[in-house]
């Protein structure tokens, strides 16, 4: 697994000792004495013996899954390496794409399994052919409807039960029960760095018609055991009544809740942001224009706009939304809205916005908020994905610039847009929010791709954000299922941590459908 190259003072075999690191050579001459004791001390049994800082330093060069091998070697390396902070500071320092963290909630064994994991699969993630290492299915009835939450559990509603299925472990427990009137529409997980991680299940009453029954279920979750407890619930103020309305929820695993009474058309004034750690809603402050009014940097016809949304990106400076016109969908609109202060309204305020003259789908966050200590401005990356005139898929980044806002006015956004990498011949592709990010500036991905010839296919994508542009590379498209399948076959989630692909199949003349997860090499 790892040693000490040869020295001067002759050749030496590792030996564990008491909380430090022993070096025993099978040579006893005076000479080889007198170094090791002038370079780190000797110890009675004629063996040099490192401080336990050294280890750690040593044992910092490894990688996390070599880590997880080394402590089963013996007592005392488990003892060294099974250490709650020692962990962490791995955490922290990888270079590795992981979720958030390390907090305080997250356990040891959370942090090994995470990293172990993620560091087998950057070793082959662009470099090797996409290879389906493992597969499970979960078989489910017409009339069950399911969704995915945390990459980890399929929540399934069974008549008056809402039930999880834990795809790691194949555990299964009921969450909730309730009257038939009560529909579970959407689901959604959060990362807090004090409370958690949360589960969020969004009900609506269909029996009021007024629409004025909404609530949340929030639930607990346990990463080593997979068990969710609660729940505690949450009545959502209704700001939109409308008894056929469904209820979306969407957190992209950050501690802010998306909350839409209104998918379609997708209003934004009908819909709030529910913030996990104070408890709080959240409105949306729509300023109101003269059609003709210079807004920003450019004449924006808001009517055009009216209010509609397309994507919601949290950061964790701003909320970033990209709207559509009715007529042209090749313009789009770009807005920040920043949160407010504690003593102030519960209401989300307008501060920049600028107009891209693109087609642009899928935005996601790549990079966080980096505040400039002189200028007050504001810089993040966002992802997104286009279809070029040639037909191919390109993935690019949007640098975007935010001045130091003004309580006052709305300031023009600043946009600036690369190519990070290229998918030929696709018919049309997503990628959505199927990456993790290391702390610096790597990423890795899962994208789905439609082919010109309809096949639907996979590809892994890994960007280095290091320099001031992004550079990506993606891996040969692997044929998940042929253009026959399309209609019976449906991509649930992507997970790029852990190299897992979800999608539901087909239902039979027994009414039943299968819930297939791929594990990926």
């Amino acid at each position: 697994m790892f040693g000490l190259a040869s020295s001067s003072c002759g050749p030496t075999i590792l030996h564990s000792y008491r909380s430090g690191l022993a070096l025993v050579s099978p040579s006893k001459s005076p000479g080889y004495m007198d170094c090791l004791t002038n370079a780190v001390g000797v110890n009675s049994y004629g063996a040099a013996v490192f401080p336990v800082e050294i280890i750690y330093r040593i044992l910092l060069l490894l990688k996390p899954h070599e880590l997880v091998l080394l402590q089963r070697v013996s007592k005392q390396f488990h003892a060294i390496i099974n250490d709650q902070i020692f962990w962490r500071t791995v955490y922290a320092d990888t270079h590795l794409p992981r979720p958030p963290g390390p907090f305080s909630w997250q356990s040891t064994k959370f942090l090994q399994r995470t990293l172990a994991r993620s560091s087998r699969l950057a070793q082959r993630w662009t470099s090797q052919p996409i290879n389906v290492a493992s597969t499970r299915s979960v078989t489910i009835r017409r009339n069950s409807d399911c969704n995915w939450a945390g990459g980890r559990w399929l929540l399934i509603r069974r008549r008056k039960r809402l039930v999880s299925h834990d795809v790691d472990t194949g555990y299964e427990q009921t969450l909730y029960e309730w009257l038939d009137h009560w529909t579970p529409w959407s689901v959604t997980c959060c990362t807090t760095p004090t409370r958690g991680h949360l589960l969020y299940v969004g009900l609506y009453d269909e029996n009021d018609r007024s629409g004025n029954k909404v609530m949340l279920l929030e639930f607990q979750a346990d990463d080593d055991s997979g068990h969710l407890s609660g729940p505690i619930t949450i009545d959502v103020p209704i700001i939109f009544s409308d008894g056929n309305a469904p209820l979306e929820i969407e957190s992209d695993d950050t501690p802010l809740v998306f909350v839409s009474f209104d998918p379609p058309p997708q209003l934004l004034d009908r819909s709030l942001i529910f913030d996990t750690r104070s408890r709080i809603f959240y409105k949306f402050l729509e300023p109101t224009f003269e059609p003709e009014q210079e807004h920003g940097t450019d004449p924006i016809l808001h009517r055009f706009f009216r209010h509609r949304y397309e994507e919601i990106v949290f950061t964790t400076t701003h909320i970033i939304i990209s709207r559509y016109t009715n007529s042209d969908r090749d313009r789009q609109l770009m807005q920040a809205y920043v949160m407010p202060d504690a003593n102030e309204t519960h209401e989300l305020r307008l501060s920049h916005e600028t107009i891209t003259d693109n087609k642009a789908t899928s935005w996601s966050l790549l990079q966080n908020s980096v505040i400039d200590p002189i200028t007050g401005s504001t810089r993040m990356r966002l992802l997104h994905s286009l279809r070029s005139p040639f037909g191919d898929l390109q993935v690019l980044c949007a640098d975007l610039t935010l001045p130091a806002h003004s309580i006052e006015n709305v300031l023009p956004m600043l946009i600036d847009m690369h190519v990070v990498f290229s998918v030929v011949n696709a018919g049309y592709g997503i990628y959505g929010k199927h990456f993790q990010v290391s702390p610096v500036g790597l990423a890795r991905g899962l994208c789905i791709v439609v082919s010109n010839h309809d096949e639907t296919c996979i590809g892994k994508f890994n960007i280095d954000m290091t320099g001031e542009r992004c550079v990506g590379i993606v891996s040969d498209l692997f044929p998940l299922w042929p253009a026959a399948e399309n209609n019976r076959r449906r991509i649930k989630l992507l997970d790029s941590s852990r190299g897992k692909v979800c999608y539901t199949g087909d239902w039979g003349e027994d009414e039943r459908g299968i819930v297939v997860t791929l594990h990926l090499e």
